[in-house]
């Protein structure tokens, strides 16, 4: 008769020969098929390319995807891109009712570390406008301009988007950022309105402004520059500075907090 034990000990032990022999092989094969790939694969398809895309009539930008973005106000409008070859043809761009649309698309898998890495840097695109009144943005895009003229500038930022404008020359500026979104703005704005929720930061110590409505939740943060008048609503861990003496006019609870500070 057969120890009844037997079975359990069996089920509990170590990988048997034949299982161990099979793992090995599996895993040479796999590291096999990698290096031939790798080996296959043209540098050029992983060097980043430029391509210029001719494009015009927006005064509004929706991009999403995780893309380096540079703006350039001047009299041209076009879209530059640079990135691996083999990604080009993912990036999308075209203009529908005044909206520039770039999109980054391509999913993304294990083996384009493998195949270099180059294709797994964010695509940098640059973008050539006259006038701008809207950015739409998602995900986890880095926007970069030196110098921004607009009458109204709306900005809506989701995800763990970035900013930075160094001169923004404007009428008024309206930003929504929800998540991890981090903005630094500088220039001079008549009236500013900011809402943050989720874990953002709005740094405007350089940004001059007449007034300005901020609206914090979550843990964010926002630093503004304000002369005349400061209307601020600001929940849970929320902080807001500001730099002046205007008269203010705030709501708080939670563990929120209204600071002023020095100018820097």
């Amino acid at each position: 008769m057969a120890n009844p034990t037997q079975g359990a000990v069996a089920s509990k032990g170590c990988v048997s020969p034949n299982g161990r022999f099979m793992l090995r092989a599996l895993v040479i094969t796999v590291l096999t098929v990698t290096v031939a790939i790798t080996a296959a694969t043209p540098l050029s398809a992983a060097e980043p390319q430029r391509e210029t895309r001719s494009l015009s009539g927006f005064t509004r930008i929706e991009i999403d995807g995780q893309v380096e973005l540079t703006l350039r106000q001047g009299q041209k409008e076009a879209v530059t891109i640079e990135a691996p070859a083999q990604a080009l043809p993912h990036i999308r761009t075209e203009v529908h009712d005044g909206t520039l649309v770039i999109s980054s698309g391509g999913e993304r898998h294990w083996w384009d570390w493998v195949l270099g890495g180059a294709s797994m840097r964010s695509p940098r695109i640059t973008v050539d406008f006259s006038r701008l009144e809207r950015i739409d943005a998602a995900g986890a895009v880095k926007l970069n301009a030196d110098s921004i003229k607009a009458d109204d500038l709306r900005l809506d930022f989701a995800g763990a988007c970035t900013l930075r404008v160094a001169d923004l020359q404007a009428s008024r500026l309206r930003l929504d950022g929800s998540g991890a979104v981090k903005a630094e703005v500088g220039g001079k704005v008549a009236t500013q309105y900011v809402d943050l929720s989720g874990a953002g930061s709005y740094q405007a110590a350089e940004l001059a402004s007449d007034s300005a409505v901020l609206r914090v939740s979550g843990a964010g943060k926002a630093i503004v520059k304000v002369a005349s008048k400061l209307k601020v609503e600001v929940s849970g861990a929320g902080t807001v500075e500001y730099i002046g003496e205007p008269k203010v006019e705030k709501q708080v609870s939670g563990v929120a907090k209204i600071v002023q500070r020095d100018a820097p």
